[in-house]
């Protein structure tokens, strides 16, 4: 049987959403390797493939949509081959891959409706996100405050959380301070916002200061271009760039009034005085994912082009 994809992704998506296909037959008889297609909801494509950076597919600014990825742009030329190869052979898996082609149009959209809903307010989209469920959020919701609402509830439940901190060891850099975000956790679950907020705006410093060892310059020492997650989520134009302006925002005359977004000079500094809040300290655990994502979008980036086979 014919099993036609248009390339092999890597796929973030959960355990009981893959689906492992067989390996595709080519007309010489080899068999290409075998991927995994996610079922519905769609978690996260991204293309596993090092190929040369070029510059119209890796612009040094943040996309306009997620569809400007150049994994995205990628798969959705597969699909559109694919679907003129299934018209003449494997006329029976094309009904299969129009399902799939819709379901990835759907997940775009569904990052970039995020985007166009809660970007505003300085919500990232990152990786480790279900893309259901965040569709269900924002059909539920109908404002952005209601959206921002149900967000908060995701990330206050902790078996949803617990599994995102599990993947944060994969670092090194975020292994070494894992007891403060332990900690950060524990605040958090407790309504330590403010303390909270203190445990990670440290460790992002950190872990960016350590992850790039030659350059040794900490987040909010970066200026905002300098956090462009290429082909990733959270390159997006409302994604960390955009938080990063907030984020590195100087506040140098104290401010009683309560805040609701994570500036991280005023609360470090004592500019201001009232942040003990949920929204600020989700809003830490936030970026604090999408700087992880930026990390990974980085050594993706710099990955050498595997040897092709000869």
């Amino acid at each position: 049987m014919f099993h036609v994809v248009p390339f092999p992704p890597r796929i973030f998506v959960s355990r009981e959403e893959q689906k492992v296909l067989e390996p595709v037959e080519q007309p010489n008889g080899d068999l290409l390797s075998p991927i995994l297609l996610p079922g519905p909801p769609l978690s996260m494509y991204r293309s596993d493939m090092s190929t040369p950076r070029k510059t119209t597919d890796n612009p040094r600014k943040p996309y306009g949509s997620v569809m400007d990825l150049p994994s995205f742009r990628e798969l959705s030329r597969g699909f559109k081959g694919v679907d003129l190869l299934t018209r003449f052979i494997a006329r029976d898996q094309w009904a299969e891959l129009q399902q799939r082609y819709k379901e990835f149009q759907q997940l775009a959209q569904t990052v970039d409706d995020f985007y166009e809903r809660l970007g505003p307010r300085n919500w990232i989209f990152h990786e480790l996100m279900n893309v259901g469920r965040i569709e269900s959020i924002l059909r539920e919701t109908e404002t952005a405050e209601g959206a921002e609402a149900a967000l908060i509830e995701m990330y206050q439940d902790t078996e949803t959380t617990g599994w995102w901190l599990l993947q944060l060891s994969r670092h090194e850099a975020l292994r070494a301070r894992m007891g403060q975000i332990d900690r950060a956790r524990e605040h958090y679950d407790a309504g330590q916002f403010s303390s909270c907020a203190f445990h990670l705006i440290a460790v992002m410093d950190g872990f960016v200061n350590d992850f790039e060892a030659d350059k040794r310059r900490g987040l909010a020492a970066r200026d905002a271009d300098e956090m462009f997650a290429w082909d990733s989520v959270v390159g997006h134009h409302h994604g960390l760039t955009h938080v990063m302006q907030t984020f590195t925002a100087s506040t140098k005359k104290r401010q009683d009034e309560e805040v609701f977004e994570l500036h991280r000079h005023g609360i470090m500094h004592g500019s201001i005085t009232k942040f003990d809040n949920p929204v600020v300290a989700t809003k830490a655990w936030n970026m604090l994912f999408a700087v992880v994502d930026w990390a990974d979008a980085r050594q993706q980036e710099k990955a050498p082009k595997p040897a092709t086979p000869t």
